[in-house]
C-alpha cells in the first residue's frame, strides 16, 4: 500500500459521515474563493506544503485555505495556521 493523501478542490471530500478521515491516509480539501485563480491556488498549494512538512495527515481531514489549515481528526483537532 502506498499511503498516498487525497488532495482535491472538491468540498463533497470534507463530509466526514461519508468519508470518515480516520479510514484513509489523509484528505486535504482546498477551500478557495470563487473563482479560484492560479495565485490562490498556488498559495493554498504552498499552506499545504508547509503543513505536510510539519505534521502528519494520516487518519485526519484537512480544509486547506490560502493561509490556514483547519485540521479534523487525529489526536488534535484544531486549527493551525
Amino acid at each position: 500500500m502506498e499511503s498516498r493523501c487525497l488532495v482535491t478542490l472538491d468540498l463533497d471530500f470534507a463530509n466526514v459521515l461519508e468519508f470518515p478521515p480516520q479510514r484513509y491516509s489523509g484528505i486535504a480539501v482546498l477551500r478557495l474563493a470563487e473563482p479560484v485563480s492560479m495565485p490562490s491556488f498556488a498559495q493554498a498549494a504552498h499552506t499545504l506544503a508547509q503543513a505536510l512538512a510539519a505534521r502528519e495527515i494520516a487518519g485526519q481531514l484537512w480544509i486547506v485555505q490560502e493561509n490556514r489549515v483547519r485540521q479534523y481528526g487525529g489526536e488534535n483537532e484544531d486549527s493551525v495556521q
